[in-house]
């Protein structure tokens, strides 16, 4: 008999410690989690919203768990306050990759992680933004889940945050990509050491090096007959009246590059510099930008552009946790509880994709799948069991 979600989840919900009494236990923490998850599936944003809705379909949750009702908002509340939170953390790592859409690489291509922070502005402690719950992830790009996230800490920033990151994950045949608030010599070490690599944005942040690169870059592009100086690679994206194209420009031969040498020397790691140059065409007028990038192998100017562009994959799965579920206006004061919703809410956008997938339903967006689910019992349940079926193993 083939087993159901729940049933798949609950071998990894016994991962997580349960520090309640026993004999006091109405509801199983896995019946607790569940529910939660079911809510969220739905578009709720709080403990509150996820009550009143699963009342609505308890006839769909009981299917799935052996209960009599729907708890209150203070059960979910004292149960949730209570767990380890790093536990949750990795029991929902676990599912996204062992139960929804794994994918097994067999042309051994690099792995592509992007690390990027996002902030839950209704934690902001009365208008103080950097008192902020702030959580920084590490996000697979090619299978769009978790693979590790942690929070920033007193004492802490986000620089910290992104090497706690890099120690928990496995970076053999690994590309990190991140902003260039981890652009240090000391991020860059540790993940060469740990057998991977990565392209990071250069930014003023590294003022100095910075600064020389622009000049450097404006001087070689600007002069027409130095084009072996460079090797480039264009795109064109063309969406309704906007028309972008990106131009990648890498440096060659990075000994020679003068008064560049010096700095460089410093960033031992380094192997490519390279430049994204981005024109936007709306309704006939044009900006244009440049961005720099720092890397520690070679590849040619279409791979490293590719990897440019993948980065904001991470950056859509904050913008859906805004925009979809509506986080930053959460109204839960408790931080712990916050952050068990954020990994849970990652959880959510992962099923909903595998099953936009899957099942190629007629409206293909997050927000109509979660719509789906909150209007309709049938469609909840139509997604939490295509989503295993989603779980096949493909050649890429």
């Amino acid at each position: 008999m083939k087993m159901n979600f729940f049933e798949k989840c609950d071998i990894y919900f016994d991962l997580v410690e349960d520090p309640r009494q026993q004999k006091s236990i109405t509801y199983k923490l896995s019946d607790i989690l569940f529910m939660v998850i079911c809510g969220i599936l739905c578009g709720c944003e709080n403990l509150e919203d996820i009550v009143e809705i699963l009342e609505y379909k308890i006839n769909i949750i009981k299917k799935y768990i052996n209960i009599e009702k729907i708890p209150c908002v203070a059960t979910f509340s004292n149960v949730l306050k209570i767990l380890k939170v790093e536990q949750l953390e990795l029991c929902i790592i676990a599912i996204m990759r062992n139960i929804i859409g794994l994918k097994v690489n067999l042309k051994n291509e690099k792995r592509e992680i992007a690390i990027d922070g996002k902030a839950i502005k209704s934690t902001n402690n009365h208008g103080n933004p950097e008192k902020a719950l702030q959580i920084v992830t590490a996000y697979d790009i090619n299978e769009l889940i978790v693979v590790a996230q942690t929070e920033i800490k007193d004492k802490t920033n986000e620089i910290t945050a992104g090497r706690e990151l890099i120690d928990m994950i496995d970076l053999s045949n690994t590309i990190i990509t991140a902003d260039a608030i981890h652009c240090q010599k000391e991020t860059m070490k540790k993940i060469v050491e740990k057998g991977g690599d990565c392209i990071i944005q250069l930014k003023a942040n590294q003022k100095a090096l910075y600064n020389d690169i622009n000049v450097f870059f404006d001087e070689k592009l600007a002069d027409k007959t130095s084009v072996d100086n460079y090797i480039e690679y264009q795109e064109i994206e063309k969406n309704g009246g906007r028309i972008e194209k990106r131009t990648c420009y890498i440096l060659k031969d990075k000994e020679s590059y003068n008064y560049l040498k010096e700095k460089l020397d410093e960033w031992e790691y380094v192997e490519t510099i390279f430049c994204i140059k981005r024109e936007i065409e709306i309704k006939g007028k044009v900006s244009t930008e440049k961005s720099y990038y720092l890397a520690t192998f070679t590849d040619d100017a279409k791979k490293l552009a590719y990897y440019v562009r993948n980065h904001w994959k991470i950056e859509s799965m904050h913008w859906i946790l805004d925009v979809n579920f509506k986080e930053d206006d959460c109204p839960i004061v408790n931080e712990k509880i916050q952050r068990e919703m954020n990994i849970m809410r990652k959880l959510a956008i992962k099923i909903h994709k595998a099953y936009i997938e899957y099942a190629k339903p007629k409206r293909k967006t997050i927000i109509s799948s979660i719509r789906s689910c909150l209007m309709s019992d049938e469609k909840l349940e139509d997604v939490l069991d295509t989503v295993l079926k989603s779980n096949i193993i493909e050649e890429i």
